[in-house]
């Protein structure tokens, strides 16, 4: 048993009074940037949920084609979907987003696991970043960040 004295010296903050540091001055004001995470495994889609959740964004999941379809019409700033869904609803995807001038300038973040089948989607796509899994939770988040930065740098 620890007396005062020695409480004192081991005590850990309390990590819930830790500022998670997920809004910056580039965010819109006054809400949180929307991402929509589009992957398949119910699992991984709910850690980086989480994840990203703790770091002060608002994030929409969608688990297939159609739902990742319907979660776009919320225009997102950053979509992040892994390469299978976006090949599935591909022609879809690309009618919404050409007719609809806010969809077309949605940055895609690719969470790719096979190369062979996500090479055919990078070349189609073009997606502002590709991370290869498995990859750190912080790269995603260095990731999102970066590219909502740069989508509101009044310079470009």
């Amino acid at each position: 048993m620890m007396n005062g004295s020695d409480a004192r010296r081991f005590h850990r903050p309390d990590r819930r009074r830790v500022n998670r540091g997920g809004r910056r001055n580039y965010d819109r004001p006054g809400r949180d940037p929307l991402l929509l995470v589009a992957e398949s495994y119910d699992e991984v889609r709910h850690v980086y949920v989480r994840y990203l959740n703790l770091f002060g964004f608002q994030v929409k999941e969608a688990q297939n084609a159609a739902e990742a379809v319907e979660g776009l019409r919320s225009a997102p700033r950053v979509l992040l979907a892994e390469p299978r869904i976006l090949m599935r609803s591909a022609a879809r995807v690309w009618e919404q987003t050409q007719a609809d001038l806010r969809l077309r300038s949605i940055p895609v973040i690719l969470l790719v696991a096979d190369f062979e089948a996500a090479d055919a989607v990078v070349r189609g796509w073009r997606p502002a970043e590709v991370l290869h899994k498995p990859f750190h939770l912080t790269a995603l988040t260095a990731a999102v960040r970066r590219i909502l930065r740069a989508d509101s740098d009044p310079s470009k």
